[in-house]
């Protein structure tokens, strides 16, 4: 399961870090990974669920600290 594998590398989780959020043992993960199996269409629903989770955590952090850096250098300094 390829995107699962890209996903994991793209957040820097672990195998065990994803089990855990998906309530599987970390060798299922492993499994699907090596496509030795494949999670049935609830584990398939959690897995697009928890990606686009972290995508939109993502694309959050990453607008507050553009508003942040943009409020940073826009404030007047103290000593003006």
């Amino acid at each position: 399961m390829k995107k699962l594998v890209n996903f994991r590398k793209k957040y820097n989780l672990t195998q065990k870090e994803v089990s855990n959020q998906l309530g599987v043992s970390q060798s299922t993960v492993s499994s699907w990974e090596l496509n030795k199996s494949t999670p049935n269409r609830e584990f398939n629903s959690n897995i697009d669920r928890m990606i686009r989770q972290y995508k939109q955590e993502r694309e959050e952090q990453e607008m507050n600290n553009a508003v942040i850096n943009c409020l940073l250098y826009t404030s007047p300094s103290p000593r003006d």
